[in-house]
């Protein structure tokens, strides 16, 4: 109780020494820009327990879906109090709202709107399909907004929230490790977890009852696999960079552990991804061709080896192509399903050139009366809800951010997060061609949160800093010097 009073204390006392002086409209407005900081940091800590969480209390206290909630209606409180703000921030707004990834979003946002509006389907899946496309990049705007108001306050945010999702990526793949080793396969079950009503409580390759996939406290085998992209970029960076080690070595190895114990092909094909962007970023593009012509080939005879073997070895035919011995074939299945449903998907997408409307497919499509729409593809999906117009926004907005992280990590000393982040977009980007990435909550939030906070700003001052480099002038005040 002491320490919970000591906490709020100490809150109160700071809240204090940034509001004094100032204004009753000022002090507002600061307060608003301090919640919704909060409000961004509280999303990025929880979510690697949030379906844990969200479930265990939906079983215990009831209206899951208000738990499961939480994230949007945090960050749609922080979000209103800044527009109520606005007039005290419109220079800040004005800065921020006039970037062209800005105008893009709004042009993705306005689009949803409209044909939200139009379609009118009945049911949840609209609003569903709404949160599940806009979210990631509300809380990218809202993180960029705090960029500008508070630029030495997000530095130390970036730092906390960098070490946070480190530690959090490293527990979470432990866990999982555990959970096909050592925990009792129906140990979440005393949580809330069902396999017809919530989440199943153990997961398995096939329905092969000794080939157990780890998930620890997300969704998911595969939402676990995406969520570990991120913080084995970060470790990867650290590791390659001789920084603690002891530390990070062992971290490497069990968040790599954590990707192969999901048995999720596409988060397996998303971490070497992930590896070859770091490879681009750390060693240069020559250096990547180089090892490419050298060990390309060895790779792809491995390769085929493996599909050669898997014939006639279970382990490796259950682990790779998700088939059992008594299957007529290798890709019966999971494998044959995946790829009949995106050409499935594509095929609705063309007939519906200006979309389904939001929420008429993916996810969210489990609440429309229509039925759900699963294309196991997230391009194909977006396409199938807004179209191709919002499928080209969509792609125009993921250019834009690849681009902007592409120019932090060519600056030396680049953070390990702006590394991570550049290295794990291109593994999401290789996911997102099997699976809905970006509609997974926890990935998106986690990782659009932490890409706002870094200055990714179009405004020249990189292309400046470069050109003082070049000059061998000092370049303090590069954005990439503080990413």
């Amino acid at each position: 109780m002491f320490v919970g009073l000591t906490w709020q204390y100490c809150i109160i006392k700071g809240v204090k020494s940034q509001l004094k002086g100032m204004a009753a409209g000022q002090g507002f407005a600061r307060l608003a820009g301090l919640f919704a900081a909060g409000a961004v940091a509280l999303v990025i800590a929880l979510m690697s327990f949030h379906a844990f969480l969200s479930t265990w209390a939906g079983a215990a206290l009831g209206n899951e879906l208000v738990w499961k909630s939480w994230k949007e209606l945090v960050l749609g409180v922080a979000i209103i109090g800044l527009l109520t703000s606005a007039y005290w921030y419109r220079d800040v707004f004005l800065r921020v709202v006039r970037r062209p990834i800005s105008l893009v979003i709004f042009a993705f946002l306005g689009l949803h709107l409209l044909l939200a509006a139009i379609l009118q389907t009945p049911g949840g899946s609209t609003l569903a399909g709404l949160m599940t496309n806009l979210r990631f990049l509300a809380i990218f705007l809202l993180a960029q907004l705090l960029v500008e108001l508070f630029p030495h306050g997000t530095v130390r945010l970036r730092t906390w929230l960098t070490r946070t999702v480190l530690v959090c990526g490293v527990l979470v793949a432990l866990i999982g490790l555990l959970q096909v080793t050592v925990i009792p396969r129906d140990f979440l079950v005393q949580f809330g977890y069902d396999k017809f009503t919530t989440i199943a409580p153990f997961i398995l390759v096939d329905e092969q009852e000794h080939a157990l996939r780890a998930f620890a406290t997300l969704r998911g085998p595969n939402t676990l696999g995406m969520f570990l992209l991120l913080p084995l970029g970060m470790l990867s960076v650290l590791a390659a960079r001789r920084q603690r080690l002891a530390l990070t070595v062992p971290a490497v190895a069990i968040v790599a552990l954590g990707i192969f114990a999901t048995g999720s092909r596409s988060a397996w094909l998303g971490a070497v991804a992930v590896m070859i962007a770091l490879l681009l970023a750390l060693a240069g593009r020559k250096r990547l061709l180089r090892l490419a012509k050298r060990y390309g080939a060895l790779v792809v005879i491995i390769l085929g080896v493996l599909v050669l073997v898997a014939e006639s070895v279970p382990a490796i035919r259950l682990a790779i192509f998700h088939s059992s011995p008594g299957d007529p074939s290798l890709t019966e299945g999971s494998t044959d399903k995946h790829f009949e449903a995106t050409a499935g998907g594509i095929v609705d997408a063309a007939l519906h050139p200006f979309g389904r409307g939001p929420g008429e497919a993916g996810p969210a499509s489990f609440y429309s009366p229509n039925g759900p729409r699963i294309a196991e593809n997230y391009y194909v999906q977006v396409a199938q809800e807004v179209g191709i117009i919002g499928l080209g926004l969509l792609l125009t907005i993921l250019y834009i951010v690849a681009r902007r992280l592409w120019r932090l990590v060519q600056s030396r000393g680049a953070s390990p997060l702006a590394l991570g982040l550049f290295a794990s977009f291109w593994g999401i980007a290789v996911i997102n061609l099997f699976l809905h990435g970006w509609a997974d909550d926890p990935t998106a939030l986690v990782w659009w949160g932490l890409a706002g906070l870094l200055p990714l700003a179009d405004n020249g001052t990189h292309e400046r800093s470069t050109r003082r480099t070049q000059s061998g002038k000092k370049t303090d005040k590069s954005p990439a010097r503080t990413a």
